[in-house]
């Protein structure tokens, strides 16, 4: 049971991505997907890798993400 002393401890998800997430998907993107699908790991992990496209100048990179669903119970 989360304590609140540590954040980390209250993440109802985790999420692991490659550079090719993290530096085609602006942060204010990242975080409305995150909630918007945090419900389901799998549409969230899809979706973030979708929105990884090519960048301006048509260049893509890998993009690989895993997302955990953190379950009380």
């Amino acid at each position: 049971m989360p304590t609140g002393a540590d954040p980390r401890e209250d993440a109802a998800l985790v999420l692991l991505v490659s550079d090719g997430v993290s530096d085609q998907v602006p942060p204010e993107v990242f975080a409305r997907l995150c909630c918007e699908y945090a419900a389901d790991p799998q549409v969230l992990a899809d979706t973030l890798v979708a929105a990884a496209g090519e960048d301006e100048s048509g260049y893509c990179d890998d993009a690989t993400v895993v997302v955990l669903l953190r379950v009380e119970g």
